[in-house]
Order: C-alpha cells, then structure tokens, then sequence
C-alpha cells in the first residue's frame, strides 16, 4: 500500500482470512490443482503429501467464500456454496471485525487514509523509493523520498525486539504515522515489537 502502483484488496485480505485445511483432494475444485495432484501420484508422492503440495498453490485458497459472519455458510449464502468455506469463518469474519478498532480490517482503513492524506500522499504516490538495511535479516524497511519530507516503513518479521535507527534526515522532525502496535520512536530510533510494522513520517519544519 505505500509503494508505487495501484493498491488492491482482494481475496479477503481485508479480514486476514486465512487458507483452508483440505481433508482430501474432493475438497478442490481447481482444475490445474487436481491435474498436479495426479502428477504428484505418478511420481511416488503418497496421497497425503501430493495434498499437501496442492494445498500450498492451489487457487482455490482465494476462492472460498467471503466470511461475512459467524452463520451458516459464513453468510455469505443461504445456499450450498461451490467452495466450502474456510472453517475459521466463526472467529474471522467481517461482522466481527467492522467497528472494532484493533482488527485487521480497520488497519486497512487506516493505511487508505494514510495513502490520501494531503500531507503525505504526494511522496506516497510519487516518491522515490529506496530500499533501507537490506543485510538486517527478518526486517523489511525501505524509504519513500520526497522533496521535503521522507517516510519510513518498517516491518518485523520475527519474534525478537528490534532497534532499528533512523537514516540521516538532516533538520527533519519524525513523526509515527501508523502501527499495529504500541509504538516507540525516539530521536534517532524506532523499537519495533515482535511483528510489528511502523511508518514513520519525517518532515522539514518551516522556518
């Protein structure tokens, strides 16, 4: 959402659904998905590991029903859906989700407004875009360069704290813009939570 290129939702992203747990190569509608299945078979591949080749590509994980609610069907229809829908439909779904400040679907609502904010969206949309610590493993970070302003994303992907210092910004000021935590920034870092992402804003104050 906060590089270049036009950003999408799709595939119930916005809830953080997750992939189905197939029982049985039944369960999969694909037609490429069942043909490799086969071929898995042909090769020596019993029967539970060629479903499990399959589960990790098929594109039937993006296909299952919309989880709308906690009802039959995850709401989505008081008919028999072509797909089944993903069983954790109960805990993730959309009606638990709209309204609730902490959930993932409210954290996409906030990185649209971040991405048309007018003080920000210029660098967002056009900015060049730089990559920032790429030896440092498990973190991803790259800068969004503007003429007067800069922003930062940083994203944790493990399990253990991390301290990541700022680039040199000259006279800017730093500012958190969003996080999927409590946050910590300080003059000259950011301290990132397990799995936790942060962007932050640097901007040159006016004389």
């Amino acid at each position: 959402f906060l590089l270049k290129g036009l950003p999408f939702i799709y595939q119930g992203q916005e809830l953080g659904m997750e992939n189905p747990v197939y029982q049985s190569i039944t369960q999969i509608d694909d037609v490429g998905s069942r043909d490799e299945y086969r071929r898995c078979l042909e090769v020596g591949c019993s029967e539970s590991q060629a479903l499990e080749v399959v589960s990790h590509y098929t594109r039937d994980n993006g296909r299952t029903p919309f989880q709308w609610a906690a009802s039959e069907h995850a709401g989505f229809t008081k008919g028999t859906p072509w797909l089944a829908v993903s069983s954790d439909y109960r805990t993730i779904n959309a009606a638990s989700q709209i309204g609730n400040g902490d959930s993932v679907f409210s954290f996409y609502q906030k990185l649209i407004r971040l991405r048309k904010d007018e003080t920000w969206k210029e660098t967002i949309l056009y900015g060049e875009t730089v990559p920032y610590r790429e030896e440092e493993p498990n973190l991803m970070a790259y800068l969004r360069q503007g003429e007067d302003q800069t922003i930062l994303v940083l994203g944790n992907f493990s399990g253990e704290e991390k301290r990541v210092p700022f680039p040199a910004m000259g006279e800017r000021e730093a500012s958190l813009l969003l996080s999927n935590d409590q946050a910590e920034i300080g003059e000259n870092e950011a301290v990132l939570s397990p799995w936790q992402c942060m962007v932050i804003g640097f901007r040159r104050q006016p004389e």
